[in-house]
């Protein structure tokens, strides 16, 4: 259990973003400012894989939830054990999905610093997140009952997406607004 926000992204600090800096490496990009942009992006992927996850992670005996946030949105563990996407607990999803929407929004201009091939994984990393968020909000928020995964299709979709905008120099991923 985590108790706030901040112990959620100290978590992430240590599991998600390092990927995304081994990457940068990997880029022969070496700069804290870069580093900050990568972390935006590793973090909202991994808060958009919590959402993804509730039901399953609570088996497994893991919320990654902040409890505060579930006290502010009025959502017990009941609700989670029960697999009951309550109202509130749909609105706690909205929020802790517009939350992670932002991160990537933060991420985005880190395509602009990459060059050449290498802005194509980074700009497939935002619209996967993006996708997971945007079949999240198409199920209402009930998550709990439904697992919103992206099919094998959708993968290789985003990926021909993101190297034909490449290709035809058309813009990788932007910021796009959360819409409610």
């Amino acid at each position: 259990r985590y108790d706030t926000f901040e112990e959620i992204m100290d978590y992430c600090s240590l599991s998600a973003n390092p990927v995304g800096r081994l990457i940068l490496q990997i880029f022969d990009k070496k700069s804290s400012d870069l580093y900050k942009l990568s972390d935006s992006i590793c973090t909202g992927l991994q808060i958009a894989n919590f959402l993804q996850d509730v039901s399953r992670d609570y088996k497994l005996g893991r919320i990654y939830i902040p409890m505060e946030d579930l006290k502010l949105f009025n959502v017990s563990e009941d609700d989670i054990a029960n697999s009951n996407s309550t109202h509130s607990f749909k609105k706690l999803m909205k929020f802790e999905s517009k939350r992670c929407w932002g991160m990537f929004n933060e991420g985005v201009p880190l395509i602009n610093h990459l060059e050449g091939t290498q802005k194509i994984p980074i700009s497939i990393f935002i619209h996967s997140g993006r996708k997971v968020l945007n079949k999240i909000k198409k199920i209402d928020f009930a998550i709990l009952e439904s697992r919103p995964t992206i099919s094998k299709f959708e993968k290789i979709s985003l990926v021909a997406k993101s190297s034909i905008n490449y290709f035809l120099k058309f813009q990788l991923a932007g910021i796009e607004k959360y819409n409610d």
